[in-house]
């Protein structure tokens, strides 16, 4: 598959990368294109942290510098985005709904009278989300990060792992279980109208790390726990049948200790148990604590100076957001979602701006260890390692403490 030259500066990076080269990558000809790639001696762990549900804009539209909204499109008006309740209504944000959004304009989200609990049209402030906004303002935020797929999370968190969805573009009709365990009789709808078992033999970045002799952990709520739902290799065949289920697929009430230990993988993805997601109704003080809990265990942790952390949003949840994303192909990209980066490497306070979605993640990946991509997405994203400074003194952990939540404000 070809690699093309991407016009956001490859080369550039690939320079400023050469400074700080253990075993320097290559610039590879492939099918008449050149394609540097490099290693950082740096970055020996790269954590994906998966949260639920949120929009770029309801999350951060207010952050000083990023390109924010506080106000939408409601049907050819301009409304106020509402404060925005720590707990609200689920909202619709399947395939076809989110269809009907872009292609209508951005001006018909949810609006649910106008009600925060049920609108689309809301936002928090920095006062609600105070430790989302210091890893903002302290570390890197993008804000032209998008949602991969107009499918539901189901979908996307597939992205997460493959760069693509196996065609899938919605959600399997079970809620305890959204792969090879699901229940007889489970389907789940693909982009050609056909439903089918959501178990898939999809090529994976897991299965990519594999051969390179790359570790990886995935840590998800366990069967049977609520958000079990989340744990997307549990829809790969091949892992979910064979001994890497038990030996990389681990319960994320594991990840702290494992973290604090100095014992993570190379390539590292956590999802949240579902009372700790930031998914409506779930409280997103609870989600944020959460979130904080882990990034607190990698800054305490000896890997800390080796790590690079993607902290993303798996979907926008059915809220407003006011970019209108690009087509790349028939099933995406969707609307933007918030993505925090967090390293010692990366260069503080900026907000990055060019276009990324979940593939990225993988190409990030992948071009730091040299491997190639697995669909065309991951081959044409941008990665995200232009966020970093190689050559900057490494920035020292943040440690932040937990948020006092209530239902109430």
């Amino acid at each position: 598959m070809k690699r093309p030259i991407r016009p956001w500066g490859r080369a550039a990076h690939c320079a400023r990368l050469a400074v700080v080269i253990v075993a320097i990558g290559f610039c590879a000809f492939q099918s008449a294109a050149f394609q540097c790639q490099a290693q950082s001696a740096e970055i020996k762990h790269i954590v994906i942290i998966v949260q639920e549900s949120r929009s770029f804009d309801t999350m951060f539209g207010q952050l000083p510098g990023a390109n924010g909204a506080t106000t939408g499109d409601y049907l050819g008006q301009t409304v106020s985005l509402k404060q925005a309740p720590l707990s609200s209504d689920p909202l619709p944000d399947n395939y076809s709904v989110t269809k009907g959004i872009i292609d209508g304009g951005l001006d018909d989200f949810y609006y649910g009278n106008g009600n925060p609990e049920k609108s689309a049209y809301i936002q928090f402030s920095r006062s609600e989300l105070p430790n989302y906004w210091e890893y903002a303002q302290n570390f890197a935020v993008a804000d032209n990060f998008f949602a991969s797929t107009y499918g539901a999370s189901f979908a996307n968190h597939l992205y997460l792992v493959a760069a693509q969805s196996g065609n899938a573009i919605g959600n399997p009709d079970s809620s305890v279980a959204w792969g090879c365990d699901s229940p007889a009789g489970t389907t789940v709808l693909l982009a050609n109208g056909q439903k089918v078992f959501p178990c898939f033999t999809i090529p994976t970045l897991p299965g990519e790390l594999n051969p390179a002799g790359i570790t990886w952990q995935y840590y998800a709520a366990p069967k049977g726990q609520a958000g079990y739902i989340w744990s997307a290799l549990d829809a790969i065949k091949g892992i979910r049948e064979s001994s890497q289920w038990t030996t990389n697929v681990l319960p994320v009430n594991q990840f702290v200790a494992n973290a604090l230990s100095g014992t993570l993988a190379n390539v590292v993805w956590v999802t949240p148990p579902q009372v700790d997601s930031d998914s409506p109704p779930a409280n997103v003080c609870a989600g944020e604590n959460w979130a904080v809990q882990m990034i607190n265990a990698i800054m305490e942790s000896p890997e800390w100076p080796s790590t690079a952390i993607f902290l993303t949003w798996s979907d926008y949840g059915g809220y407003y957001d006011h970019v209108a994303p690009p087509t790349v192909d028939s099933f995406g990209l969707s609307l933007r979602v918030p993505t925090l980066i967090i390293s010692p490497y990366v260069k503080a306070g900026l907000v990055e701006h060019q276009q990324t979605e979940f593939s990225s993640l993988l190409a990030s990946v992948e071009h730091q260890y040299g491997l190639p991509p697995l669909t065309a997405r991951d081959a044409a994203a941008n990665d995200l390692w232009d966020a970093f400074d190689f050559n900057q003194q490494a920035l020292s952990p943040l440690i932040l403490s937990a948020q006092k939540c209530s239902s109430s404000r």
